[in-house]
């Protein structure tokens, strides 16, 4: 989906969408929306069914992006607190304090460097990794939508829901069915090397592109095969013995005889 359409729906379901600014770790939302602009109304149509439903009031939806914001900033200060986010200054700590023979490479680290009382500092760091997981806030910040694509053709919307919103769902992935991925008119699933819903106007320009992509690949290859042929046999014509140029040996005695 394009930016723009994709900013249209961050802007009007920032509650629905909230994980879009996530970590991958954790949801799928970050990878955007994996479907064509064709979708983009029964996308829209179908989270303002899903907006309806829920009933979240104004104040809600302002306390469940305020506790977002300051929850994905407290988290990313962890993070830089981390060993994870404090890598590059442990290990210049860790390089300063170690043994000179161990520094200058005079000597194996393994395993007698690390019965030096300083190497002791790597299993406190590790502990404090996870006393500092702990501190990490994860509060509930309402309904969010994990992943939107395009999967055998039809589309995907994958949330936590109850009944009424299953029901939403399947409706809006049964429409996906007749709809053009492309343009959003009426299309038909298409199954040639890839099931995807198009429209006759749409698969007629895709298959067009797709014949002009494989003559271009025809070409490739046979300047490919041309070039193969070439080297093979350069390659021939430096095998052959070359005779020696004339008059070498007695050039080569010359200068040996002054």
């Amino acid at each position: 989906m394009t930016p723009e359409n994709t900013q249209k729906l961050l802007k009007r379901f920032p509650i629905l969408y909230q994980d879009y600014y996530g970590s991958m770790k954790e949801t799928c939302m970050v990878w955007g929306f994996e479907v064509s602009d064709g979708w983009l109304e029964i996308i829209y149509q179908l989270s303002l069914a899903i907006e309806d439903e829920l009933g979240y009031t104004r104040f809600q939806k302002f306390m469940f992006m305020c506790k977002k914001r300051w929850a994905r900033r407290w988290n990313a200060l962890i993070y830089r607190l981390s060993p994870v986010g404090t890598s590059d200054i442990f290990a210049k700590f860790f390089q300063a304090i170690a043994p000179k023979n161990v520094r200058d490479g005079t000597k194996d680290c393994y395993p007698d460097a690390y019965q030096h009382r300083w190497y002791l500092l790597g299993s406190y760091w590790a502990h404090l990794e996870l006393g500092l997981k702990a501190l990490t806030w994860h509060p509930n910040t309402g309904f969010a939508v994990s992943q939107v694509k395009e999967k055998y053709g039809t589309l995907r919307f994958y949330c936590g829901s109850n009944d009424r919103i299953d029901h939403l769902v399947d409706l809006a992935e049964r429409a996906s069915e007749l709809t053009c991925e492309i343009c959003g008119k009426y299309g038909k699933m298409r199954n040639k090397g890839w099931m995807m819903v198009r429209c006759d106007t749409c698969w007629k320009e895709q298959q067009r592109k797709r014949r002009e992509s494989e003559k271009q690949w025809k070409n490739i290859n046979a300047c490919l095969r041309d070039l193969l042929v070439e080297a093979e046999r350069v390659a021939k014509e430096y095998e052959k013995p070359r005779p020696l140029p004339p008059g070498l040996f007695r050039r080569i005695l010359k200068k040996l005889l002054g």
